[in-house]
């Protein structure tokens, strides 16, 4: 499981036998994690980054004037195939781009153009397909943000701008080890090996910010954090220090949102965020395992439904949906057997492609099973807004007003199937149709002399 975070928003890829996962989150003011949506590929993914991308300004209003850009957040992917993917976060629309070089990592992207390695070379690529080899110094990282790009050298770190498809250097700083990383907001850059980091100022390293630390990851979110295992340190943008935050764990990100800020981990498949202030001293797992508690929903289950161990029903699922033909009354008391939130979403997340569409297949068969897991897996972003709870409890109203009607539909359609079976069966052509018993009234109306007469 990797995941990406840009702004209030998350990408998450979840491996799924090279047919991959991506599920998108939005974080609120609380630090929690609703899930919007997910987007299912048919390849897997080698590399993805957040990047925007702008409609052209060539096109114009009506009247003449030049239509305003409409940018998007997007994930830029690189597929298998050599293929580049752009899914946005808003619609998750996807969109193929064929591209002439196949990339194997992605650097940066700006303005519709990825900036990316491959074979070892620099290339920038249009999302349009077109691709321009770049000239670069031999490098050990490489950062393009804003139309400058920072080289790390074995030695130290140089700045400057892609001209006619060359680096022009503007800036040589020593650093006095090999850069394998470099952060960059404002005029903060902070080029980082493994073990130290240094922050660069007008060109030339003003402060040592860290030194014989191992695993060292830095982040510049307002302040600048030297992330190490079991450490957090807070300097200013200036370098000046500020504090240690010690962790349990190892941090991934930390993020500013509303000018508030939070940390990310992650345990598995569980993505974990946390808020930190000036008074946070420690960040931990709470009761060793998780800083999200569990949440139960409030879903009506029958009273002889049992409930199971996430994990025995979890094996007996997948059991079941390996089989040619699944036994789908044993799939649907599984799935009732599970009335947790994190649960449902785990299972889901760790079954393979395959599995999770035989899955859903069934359950969409079971109405009540159905409604039960839309609700595990997707009840706490509808149950923020009081309008979703609404509308949802207006829609289940009228759906169960109409079941009657639909029944009673149902029961005119069979009776019209059967007169048109009877209609269209054989006719024996034995059997006589003249009748000589003058007493026989006949169905179709003519009736014996006799009785009219009467």
């Amino acid at each position: 499981m990797k995941y990406s975070i840009y702004n209030d928003s998350v990408a998450k890829l979840i491996s799924r036998n090279d047919k991959d996962e991506f599920q998108f989150y939005k974080v609120d003011t609380l630090g929690d994690l609703s899930l919007e949506g997910s987007v299912f590929l048919d390849e897997s993914v080698i590399d993805f980054t957040w990047g925007k991308a702008s409609s052209s300004t060539k096109k114009r209003e009506a009247n003449g004037a030049v239509k305003v850009q409409a940018v998007d957040d997007l994930v830029v992917a690189l597929l298998s195939s050599g293929h580049v993917i752009t899914i946005s976060s808003r619609s998750r629309t996807v969109v193929r781009h064929d591209v002439k070089i196949q990339l194997s990592h992605i650097l940066a992207v700006e303005d519709n153009t990825i900036w990316g390695l491959s074979k070892g070379n620099v290339y920038k690529v249009e999302l349009d397909g077109k691709s321009t080899k770049v000239k670069v110094p031999e490098f050990k990282s490489i950062v393009v943000k804003s139309g400058i790009v920072y080289i790390g050298t074995s030695s130290g770190l140089l700045i400057g701008k892609i001209n006619k498809n060359t680096f022009n250097k503007d800036m040589d700083i020593e650093t006095g080890f090999e850069v394998l990383s470099v952060e960059v907001l404002g005029s903060s850059i902070v080029a980082a090996s493994q073990s130290k980091a240094v922050l660069v100022h007008d060109g030339a390293v003003t402060k040592k910010l860290a030194a014989g630390e191992n695993g060292v990851k830095v982040q510049v979110a307002g302040d600048v954090y030297i992330i190490s295992d079991d450490l957090l340190k807070v300097f200013t943008p200036e370098g000046d220090f500020i504090k240690d935050i010690k962790t349990s764990h190892s941090i991934d990100y930390v993020l500013t949102i509303d000018d508030t800020k939070y940390v990310s981990w992650h345990d598995g498949a569980g993505i974990h965020i946390q808020r930190i202030t000036q008074d946070t001293n420690t960040i931990s797992f709470q009761n060793g395992t998780s800083i999200t508690p569990k949440r139960s929903t409030l879903i009506h289950i029958e009273n002889n439904t049992e409930e199971r161990d996430a994990e025995d029903v979890k094996t007996q699922l997948h059991e079941q949906l390996s089989r040619d033909k699944p036994n789908e009354e044993k799939i649907s008391q599984l799935c009732l057997s599970l009335h947790n939130d994190d649960d449902v979403k785990q299972l889901v997340t760790d079954l393979s492609y395959e599995d999770v569409e035989k899955l859903f297949k069934i359950t969409t068969t079971n109405m009540p099973i159905w409604l039960k897991w839309i609700l595990l897996i997707h009840g706490n972003s509808i149950a923020k807004s009081s309008v979703s709870v609404k509308d949802l409890q207006q829609d289940l109203r009228s759906n169960v007003g109409t079941m009657p009607h639909l029944y009673a539909i149902k029961g005119k359609l069979q009776l019209l199937q059967l007169q048109s079976q009877i209609k269209d069966a054989p006719v024996d052509n034995d059997i006589t149709t003249t009748v000589e018993d003058e007493t026989m009234i006949y169905a179709n109306g003519e009736v014996d002399e006799n009785l009219n007469r009467l």
